[in-house]
């Protein structure tokens, strides 16, 4: 009974700094948060809707600028100056006439700004926790010097991450792995983006906490609490899951890589079950906690919002006859988006070594039954792929990208049951 206080008082205390951080960000002069957005919107005029990086025609190379005009949007309309009661209802403004599928909506998001027009739109289903940094960064800076500000904190926390990995376990492959898996995901197009960058921002800093601290009077559980509940403030729909098991990844390895610590699947797998029943938790439960401040203190109904977009997303597509077509559609056209020939021929390379060096040494069961928890991680993302079918075919460009967990997991397992059969054997 204890232990579910501290996890309640701790909740309380995340929501009081969600609406304290809102709040104190919505207090930024208007007339220069105003003036950036302005000046923001050339860039996304210049680019269109959605412009690729490095080369076009492939999905996951292009940028989603719709959605990057609403962060800036909405960040832009919360005024808790003029309006406290903005940070919970997400007012902004939008075209309802233009087209989608060219530049021309950001030209009239331009105008609208500029002329101080009243917002027409309200996204109140979701925390929109963006607002608490983008807010502030748009009354410094426009969206061209806000990127250089999402790339050189995207380079600097993945490299303190492989450093950190490499610290811990004195491994060079689990180091290299990991920038492996980052690779596959365009880290290009993901430093370049407000929408991409975030949950791989949470994710990195809950590698590093999760390999830093003493878990002492913090337990792993409470962390990825923590970290479940920040994923909803900041981004609940990108790709939520590599919060979660990236970190998880990392907390496996310092595990195993601790002398007293018994490593065996049995142990593992319920940690790991336990961390994601408490992310996953927090991940639901600020989600409604958002719904019933935004109907108690507003005149919205976030629950209806948000429950019709649930029934339309989730619920009517698998509810059809054909609704089961989806999850086969889903899992592979995002597998498709980790295929590229010159990394698809260095993995089989490394699979039939994998495979060799197995059959030469003949490691015990125990072995691979030991370091299952990391394919018991892995599996996770494709779970989730499957349980959000319909979103995750829709907006597979970016959604493929919780398959790092993935790729990451099975690197980790090759590199230790590999290991520890050379290691047998010498």
């Amino acid at each position: 009974m204890r232990i579910f206080f501290k996890y309640i008082w701790i909740f309380l205390f995340i929501i009081a700094s969600a609406c304290l951080l809102l709040l104190l960000a919505g207090l930024v002069p208007q007339d220069t948060v105003q003036r950036n957005t302005v000046s923001s919107m050339d860039q996304l005029i210049e680019e269109g809707i959605s412009p690729g990086v490095l080369y076009a025609g492939h999905p996951r190379s292009k940028l989603d600028n719709y959605s990057e005009s609403r962060i800036l949007v909405h960040s832009c309309y919360m005024d808790t100056l003029a309006s406290p009661a903005s940070i919970f209802e997400n007012p902004g403004w939008q075209s309802f006439e233009s087209s989608y599928t060219d530049g021309s909506i950001f030209s009239e998001i331009q105008q609208a700004v500029q002329n101080n027009e009243q917002p027409n739109f309200y996204y109140s289903r979701y925390w929109m926790g963006f607002r608490a940094i983008v807010r502030p960064m748009l009354a410094i800076m426009d969206y061209t010097d806000a990127r250089q500000c999402i790339q050189w904190a995207f380079y600097l926390l993945l490299g303190a991450v492989i450093l950190q990995l490499y610290r811990k376990t004195g491994s060079f492959w689990i180091a290299l792995g990991f920038m492996f898996a980052v690779s596959q995901m365009n880290p290009v197009v993901i430093s370049a983006s407000y929408q991409y960058a975030t949950c791989f921002f949470i994710a990195f800093i809950g590698m590093l906490l999760v390999l830093a601290l003493p878990f002492k009077k913090l337990s792993a559980a409470i962390l990825f609490f923590i970290i479940g509940a920040t994923t909803q403030y900041f981004d609940f729909y990108t790709v939520p899951i590599l919060t979660f098991g990236l970190p998880m990844l990392a907390l496996l390895l310092r595990y195993q890589h601790e002398p007293d610590w018994d490593f065996h699947f049995s142990s593992t797998a319920r940690i790991v079950l336990h961390c994601f029943a408490a992310w996953f938790v927090a991940y639901i439960c600020m989600w409604l906690a958002k719904l019933a401040l935004t109907t108690l203190f507003t005149s919205q109904n976030a629950f209806m919002d948000a429950f019709d977009r649930v029934k339309m997303w989730l619920v009517e597509p698998m509810a059809d006859t054909n609704g089961a077509r989806y999850i086969p559609l889903a899992l592979f056209y995002c597998a498709v988006n980790i295929v590229d020939l010159v990394p698809l021929v260095l993995e089989a390379i490394i699979l039939i070594a994998y495979t060799i060096l197995m059959i030469a040494r003949k490691p015990d069961a125990s072995v691979f039954r030991s370091n299952a928890s990391y394919l018991l991680v892995g599996l996770l993302p494709l779970i989730w792929i499957a349980a959000t079918a319909k979103p995750s075919y829709d907006h597979m460009w970016f959604q493929y990208r919780g398959l790092c967990v993935t790729l990451f997991a099975v690197v980790l397992f090759i590199v230790q049951t590999a290991g520890n059969a050379l290691t047998k054997r010498s």
